[in-house]
C-alpha cells in the first residue's frame, strides 16, 4: 500500500522537475529538447524559427510508425486511405530549413545542409491499419480508428490522452499526470497508468487490462475484461455494468471499489483504509 504511495508521489516529483516553471527539458529520439519559454533548443542548439507544413506521405503495407514531438500536441485519426496527410509544425535554426521524412520509422525533419531541426506537432489522418507509437513530452495525444495487428503505444508527460474506436493487438498508454480515457477499443493485452489523474475505460474489449493510477480515480463501464488488475494509491475504482471473466485484483492506499452491475469471476482486494460495495454485480468467488 505505502509502496504504491511513494512511487506516485515520486513519479510526479520527476515529472513537475522536468516540466515545471523553470521550463520543459525532454529526450525526443534521444535528442534533449528544452523549452525556457523564451528560447528552444535542440541538444544545445537553438530552434528560433517555427512554420507549419502540409505533407503527404506512403507508408510501406504493414507497417509501424514512431512519432515523437517536444511539447506540442499528436492528434491523428485514421482513414481507409493508403497515404498519410499530416500537418506538421517543424522547428528550424534555418529558416524554412527542415524537410518531413521517415527514417527507420519514425517520423522526422531533416535539414539538407545537417542544420538542426524537428517536429514540434503532428495533426492529420494515417492509414488504419498503420502500427503506432507516439510520445509528446507535454503535449495532448488524441487517437482515432486505428485497427491493427501491431501494438499501439502512446505517451505523455502532463497532458491528457484520448484514445477512441479502434483495435490492436496490445495497447500501453502512459501519462504523467495526465487522464486517459479509452473508448470502444478492443486489445488482447492493455495497460494504462497515470500519476495525478483519472482512467476511463468505456466499452473496452480485452484479454488482460492493467490500470495503475497514483491520485485518480478508476471508471469502467459497459466493459468486457479478460482479467484485470487496478492499483490505486489515493483514488476510487468504479465499475459499472461491466463484465471481469476472470479475476480482478483491486489494490489501494485509501481508495473504495465500488461495483454496479456486471460480473466478476473472481475478486481479490487488497486494501488499505478503503473498503468494497456493490450492487447487482454477480461475484462467482472472491477471497475470504
Amino acid at each position: 500500500m505505502l509502496a504504491i504511495l511513494r512511487s506516485s508521489v515520486l513519479g510526479v516529483l520527476l515529472v513537475l522537475a522536468g516540466c515545471g516553471i523553470q521550463g520543459t527539458t525532454v529526450t525526443v529520439f534521444g535528442m534533449s529538447f528544452e523549452d525556457d519559454g523564451q528560447r528552444v533548443t535542440l541538444n544545445g542548439v537553438e530552434l528560433p524559427h517555427a512554420r507549419w507544413e502540409t505533407v503527404t506521405l506512403a507508408p510501406a503495407a504493414d507497417a509501424a510508425w514512431e512519432i515523437a514531438t517536444g511539447t506540442g500536441p499528436i492528434s491523428l485519426t485514421a482513414s481507409d486511405s493508403a497515404t498519410a496527410t499530416l500537418d506538421v509544425e517543424i522547428l528550424s535554426e534555418l529558416e524554412g530549413d527542415g524537410e518531413v521524412v521517415v527514417e527507420g520509422g519514425r517520423l522526422v525533419s531533416r535539414s539538407a545542409d545537417g542544420y538542426a531541426s524537428m517536429i514540434n506537432a503532428v495533426r492529420g489522418t494515417l492509414p488504419r491499419s498503420l502500427g503506432l507509437t507516439v510520445r509528446s513530452g507535454t503535449g495532448p495525444i488524441a487517437l482515432g480508428g486505428f485497427r491493427s495487428d501491431h501494438s499501439l503505444r502512446a505517451e505523455t508527460g502532463t497532458s491528457a490522452i484520448e484514445v477512441r474506436d479502434g483495435e490492436s493487438a496490445r495497447a500501453h498508454i502512459t501519462s504523467g499526470v495526465g487522464s486517459i480515457d479509452m473508448s470502444a477499443w478492443v486489445a488482447a493485452d492493455l495497460q494504462i497508468e497515470t500519476g495525478t489523474s483519472s482512467i476511463t475505460l468505456t466499452d473496452v474489449r480485452t484479454e488482460q487490462t492493467s490500470a495503475v493510477t497514483g491520485t485518480g480515480d478508476v471508471f469502467i463501464t459497459s466493459s468486457h475484461l479478460g482479467a484485470a488488475r487496478i492499483e490505486t494509491g489515493t483514488g476510487d475504482a468504479h465499475l459499472v455494468d461491466s463484465h471481469c471473466a476472470g479475476r480482478l485484483d483491486f489494490t489501494s492506499g485509501i481508495g473504495d471499489l465500488s461495483l454496479e452491475g456486471g460480473a466478476i469471476g473472481h475478486l481479490s482486494t487488497d486494501l488499505g483504509l478503503g473498503s468494497v460495495s456493490q450492487r447487482g454485480t454477480v461475484i462467482t468467488s472472491q477471497d475470504d
